[in-house]
């Protein structure tokens, strides 16, 4: 009852985070790694394959929340033409960046964690000056 509690939590808080009505901004931390204005770590899904296509559905979704289509803007050197928009088997819609979903993970408690990083060797950090974005 607890964890599905937490589960709950997370949820209408990372909701808080990205259902602002008003544009959220995205950008790049100081490591480069690229997060929301308030500085939560945004990751991609190797099996996405950078094909303007979610993979992660159903239970996948309760630990790898999709960043949801929302107005933004973006700071630092990135390009809003970089970033799109994947309507999901689901029906809802996501942002991506250069066709790769953006995610934010469960697992992540403050702004600026990295917990998601190389989990199963297929969920990444987004660093836009890095592979597969470079």
């Amino acid at each position: 009852m607890l964890a599905k509690f937490k589960t709950i939590l997370l949820t209408l808080a990372l909701f808080a985070i990205c259902a602002t009505g008003s544009a959220i901004m995205i950008k790049t931390d100081t490591n480069g790694n690229m997060t929301n204005e308030t500085g939560w770590t945004l990751y991609y899904f190797a099996n996405d394959g950078g094909k303007m296509i979610s993979t992660c559905s159903g239970s996948c979704t309760e630990i790898w929340k999709p960043l949801p289509a929302v107005d933004i803007s973006v700071g630092g050197d990135l390009n809003i033409n970089d970033f799109g928009i994947v309507l999901r088997e689901d029906g809802l819609e996501q942002i991506a960046y250069k066709k790769w979903p953006l995610y934010f993970y469960k697992g992540d408690v403050k702004a600026g964690d990295t917990n998601g990083d190389k989990i199963e060797g297929l969920w990444f950090v987004v660093k836009p000056k890095s592979y597969p974005f470079a």
